[in-house]
């Protein structure tokens, strides 16, 4: 339903957001301080930026890193339709 991907943007020609835009072929994110809800609660850091994309029922996350020489920004995406099907299971 969701996952991360760890990045080393140490190499990067250009930001990350507008990297990963590009690649995964996603709108523009959302303006910053939108009132977006996300599906899951995911953990990010409080005093570090986060882009948002939400795409149909797919939602995206990209929040840099700070202090590691490896892992300098996270992508989190998640399925919304997965997350709502399992936060309601059948009842037997």
């Amino acid at each position: 339903m969701t996952i991360q991907v760890l990045l080393d943007e140490s190499r990067a020609l250009a930001a990350a957001p507008a990297l990963l835009q590009s690649v995964y072929q996603m709108p523009a994110p959302l303006p910053p301080g939108s009132e977006y809800v996300p599906a899951l609660t995911y953990p990010f850091a409080p005093n570090l930026p986060v882009t948002v994309w939400s795409i149909g029922t797919l939602e995206a996350f990209y929040q840099p890193v700070v202090g590691n020489r490896l892992v300098t920004g996270l992508l989190w995406m998640t399925d919304k339709a997965v997350v709502t099907q399992c936060a309601n299971p059948p009842k037997l």
